[in-house]
């Protein structure tokens, strides 16, 4: 806030690992929209902490969407550790995405129809669709 750095290194392994761990099992319970979401918020939410705001009740309402944002957030991970560095080898929960899709990749699924992945591709097209016509000389 007032521009001065400090340079600090830590070492923290376990919660180096722990933090993995998270992420993973975020991975398979959130959308990935609301882990993009999340960490815009968690980002802004460390700066407030750092610049000394953490009384403005906009960190309460960060806090109120974090906390929303982990309520499926709970199994197992199941890491590897070796000397000096960790692997997470796999993870598992009762709100896992992929158990609700059936664990099945794209047609198979049978929650979509190649009508729809067309109609969703014009749509999600469409602006640069637009753009390039709005370039042309008419």
């Amino acid at each position: 806030m007032l521009g001065v750095k400090g340079r600090v290194a830590f070492e923290a392994p376990a919660a180096t690992l722990l933090i993995a761990a998270h992420r993973e099992l975020e991975k398979l319970v959130m959308t990935s929209r609301q882990i993009a979401a999340k960490d815009q918020m968690a980002a802004l939410y460390g700066e407030h902490v750092h610049t000394g705001q953490f009384p403005d009740p906009v960190c309460r309402d960060i806090e109120a969407l974090l906390a929303s944002s982990q309520e499926r957030v709970t199994g197992d991970v199941h890491v590897v550790l070796r000397t000096g560095s960790f692997m997470v080898e796999g993870v598992e929960s009762p709100f896992s995405l992929h158990s609700a899709s059936r664990a099945v990749y794209g047609e198979a699924v049978g929650e979509w129809e190649p009508r729809d992945a067309q109609g969703f591709c014009t749509i999600v097209g469409l602006p640069g669709i637009l753009h390039a016509r709005a370039g042309r000389p008419t």
